[in-house]
């Protein structure tokens, strides 16, 4: 993939924690606790040696090599994002309070210009007709 301009870059976070101890699984946890699961997605992978869990697992050296389990890895890496319909329905609300703005605006100008012809004219401007 050619990346062009800063837009063709996924938004996209990564967090790498040690995943040793009780104390470290229960702060991956926290972490998709605390994230809220409607707008952003999340997924961890396993880091670390693959060989010998694979070995000691599968019988074979390469049975890791693609996936390691979060049991048997020593880091994990937390790939955080913002969901795509979240960020299409912020940029859809932006539009409309846009649009709602801009028509405020123009019923703005149009009651001054309005009031403008009433004071030059000294008339009162019919709005039925």
């Amino acid at each position: 993939m050619k990346i062009t301009k800063r837009s063709d870059i996924p938004p996209m976070n990564l967090f790498l924690f040690p995943y040793k101890t009780e104390e470290d699984k229960e702060f991956v946890d926290k972490v998709k606790t605390f994230l809220n699961s409607g707008r952003y997605s999340w997924k961890a992978r396993g880091r670390g040696a693959r060989t010998k869990p694979s070995i000691e697992d599968m019988g074979r050296p390469r049975g890791y090599d693609q996936d390691l389990p979060l049991d048997r890895s020593e880091r994990v890496a937390v790939y955080i994002e913002e969901r795509k319909g979240f960020r299409e329905a912020v940029e859809v609300f932006l539009q409309e309070e846009k649009l709602k703005r801009w028509r405020q605006e123009a019923r703005d100008r149009l009651e001054e210009s309005i009031k403008a012809y009433e004071e030059e004219y000294c008339e009162t401007y019919n709005r039925s007709e």
